[in-house]
């Protein structure tokens, strides 16, 4: 599914809620991305210019951010 998107070289896999999943992946650019499966897709959710971020639900089901020493929701 990765390669049709354009998607590669998956990392720190994490489980969000309902069956989703975040990940790290290289995008065709070469760029560095937070990807979310779900039942229904597998989609970017954030694209750092220079980094490698990461991703995750917090307790209020707000999406998390993390690249390098900064994070945000």
């Amino acid at each position: 599914m990765g390669e049709g998107a354009g998607l590669s070289d998956f990392r720190y896999p994490v489980p969000g809620r309902d069956g989703e999943l975040f990940a790290q992946a290289k995008d065709s650019a070469g760029r560095m991305s937070v990807v979310r499966w779900s039942v229904r897709s597998l989609e970017k959710v954030y694209v750092s210019p220079h980094g490698a971020p990461r991703g995750w639900r917090g307790p209020d089901g707000s999406l998390w951010i993390l690249e390098g020493l900064r994070s945000f929701a």
